[in-house]
């Protein structure tokens, strides 16, 4: 999971922000695609002992061709992808 620079969307009739992005692969075929799914979660923090989160969007992305294979060469395939994906939603990690 990650921080993202919260985004407002509407979620079971009222207006909520996004403030965490969960990203997972699906299915690699350790060749040339991977498929992914992603969540944009809302993270409330009650107290230091206690939070909150729900699921507010959910969907998947592919990835294959020349990005497949930078991701396969990168050092951090994790922190690449995450910056990938984010891009490809047009949103904002936050380190």
């Amino acid at each position: 999971m990650a921080k993202i620079q919260p985004i407002s969307t509407w979620y079971q009739g009222a207006t909520h922000e996004a403030n965490v992005f969960s990203l997972y692969s699906t299915g690699d075929n350790l060749i040339d695609s991977a498929t992914f799914q992603y969540q944009l979660i809302e993270l409330i923090i009650i107290s230091p002992d206690e939070q909150s989160s729900q699921t507010l969007v959910s969907g998947q992305l592919g990835i294959n061709g020349a990005d497949y294979a930078q991701w396969d060469a990168e050092i951090d395939a994790n922190a690449w992808i995450y910056q990938w994906a984010a891009d490809q939603l047009n949103i904002v990690l936050i380190p």
